[in-house]
């Protein structure tokens, strides 16, 4: 969450346009669902949304050439770890809890932060989530001090050598 995905998934795509479609998660869920993830957690809960997320990345592991946005929730669901192991290159873009802070605190379309919009909440939820993301993930990029652009870069640096 606030790690820059989406920011740097659109760097990827305009600066190394090598055919990827970019796929935002969150977006395409809010698109299908056409209500905001917000009202998705109001009115059917988190557990609802997860299995949104669930499906969509089922549907999405069967294509390739894509650099997928995910929520930073997507974790919490084992089988969703399970369907991005199997499909492709898992990169985590790690942000301290005061980086997440900063870009998010704005914000309100973060459910589980909505009432709780605090540095040590976020610290807190990233613990939780840390072993979780470890165990998903391929590659971790730290992104603390970093430009989309340069991050971007890193994550392609990733990619080609697994190309």
């Amino acid at each position: 969450m606030g790690s820059g995905k989406s920011t740097v998934g659109k760097a990827i795509i305009q600066t190394y346009d090598k055919g990827y479609a970019l796929v935002e998660m969150d977006e395409t869920i809010e698109a299908r669902e056409n209500r905001s993830i917000n009202d998705i957690f109001a009115s059917e809960g988190e557990t609802h949304f997860r299995q949104l997320e669930t499906k969509l990345l089922e549907e999405i592991s069967q294509k390739e050439n894509q650099i997928v946005s995910t929520g930073g929730g997507v974790v919490v669901t084992e089988k969703n770890i399970e369907i991005m192991k199997k499909s492709g290159i898992v990169v985590w873009l790690k942000a301290s809890p005061k980086e997440t802070y900063n870009r998010v605190c704005k914000s309100t379309n973060r459910p589980p932060l909505n009432n709780n919009m605090t540095i040590e909440h976020i610290e807190e939820m990233m613990k939780k989530r840390e072993p979780m993301y470890e165990k998903a993930s391929d590659y971790t990029i730290e992104v603390d001090g970093n430009l989309p652009k340069d991050i971007a870069m890193k994550v392609m640096k990733v990619l080609n050598k697994k190309a």
